[in-house]
């Protein structure tokens, strides 16, 4: 009888350590994924090359996406020379301009027609990221 129910208290002891353990069993099995994972990364430079070029093609895409919108361009630029810009006349040394000089340029784009040049743009930048995509996804997969 003693036995009987120092076999129950170890039974029950075992069911009540893997409840608590349940748990944490799975995060430890993820990280142990995630690490391995990072390790296949590292090993493998064809997967990082196909996964950067991925993610290459999302970033054109958006890109692509972006030329639909206006745009503006603000330009800025000093300029020093040695001697003030002069001209040699009949009449001696004429002075052009100044020795130093300072300009500002702001331009405004704005697409007003393109003839479909930006929606097919957009279509192909998609197609390229879904091949990429493909592509990506194959490769892991093998």
């Amino acid at each position: 009888m003693r036995i009987q129910s120092t076999n129950k208290m170890f039974t029950r002891a075992v069911i009540l350590l893997a409840l608590l353990a349940a748990p944490f069993s799975q995060s430890v099995q993820a990280e142990i994924l995630c690490q391995a994972w990072d390790e296949a990364l590292n090993v493998d430079h064809s997967l990082k090359a196909v996964q950067q070029n991925t993610a290459a093609a999302a970033v054109q895409f958006d890109m692509t996406k972006s030329a639909r919108k206006p745009g503006v361009s603000l330009q800025a630029g000093y300029t020093i020379l040695d001697n003030a810009p002069a001209t040699k006349t009949d009449f001696g040394a004429l002075t052009a301009g100044e020795d130093q000089s300072l300009s500002f340029k702001a331009v405004a784009t704005l697409p007003l027609y393109t003839s479909g040049k930006i929606r097919i743009g957009i279509k192909a930048a998609d197609a390229a990221f879904q091949a990429f995509h493909t592509l990506e996804t194959a490769k892991i997969q093998s």
